[in-house]
């Protein structure tokens, strides 16, 4: 029903067009390649281009170089932002409760670094005093001998 060449004289033309969609589709899924590319990028078998970058008409081309212009920046920027625009889901309370549980253990370790702080501090200096009086004992040791 698809060939041209088995159906009426009436209907030639639009098996004409079906037979070449379907002998597009073979020759693409044939090849492992261009069905990876398919998959990919769907007709065009090849990335889409970017709108921010394409001026009146699709004829701007990114220059760089000495000649980047402030539009340049702003058509990046714009085609940047373009791709992480999402629709943000809606809050749910667990997500508002799994916030303030993440402050509050913050929060509390704060206090606790606040609170055991100062004894460490002491412990750090008399450890670094112990240190020292060691070492001076043992230089003192090593001159006698």
């Amino acid at each position: 029903e698809s060939h041209p060449d088995k159906v009426a004289e009436e209907h030639k033309e639009a098996a004409e067009e079906r037979f070449k969609a379907i002998a597009n589709a073979h020759e693409v899924l044939a090849n492992a390649e261009t069905r990876r590319l398919y998959d990919l990028h769907g007709h065009a078998l090849k990335p889409p281009v970017l709108d921010g970058f394409a001026g009146p008409g699709g004829a701007h081309v990114f220059r760089g170089g000495a000649d980047f212009q402030d539009e340049d920046l702003e058509a990046l920027f714009e085609a940047m932002l373009r791709g992480q625009r999402r629709k943000e889901a809606p809050r749910r309370p667990e997500d508002v409760w799994d916030g303030v549980l993440g402050l509050g253990l913050v929060g509390v370790g704060l206090v606790l670094t606040w609170a055991v702080a100062p004894f460490l501090g002491r412990w750090a200096l008399w450890a670094r005093w112990q240190w020292r009086f060691f070492v001076h004992d043992v230089g003192h040791a090593f001159a006698r001998a």
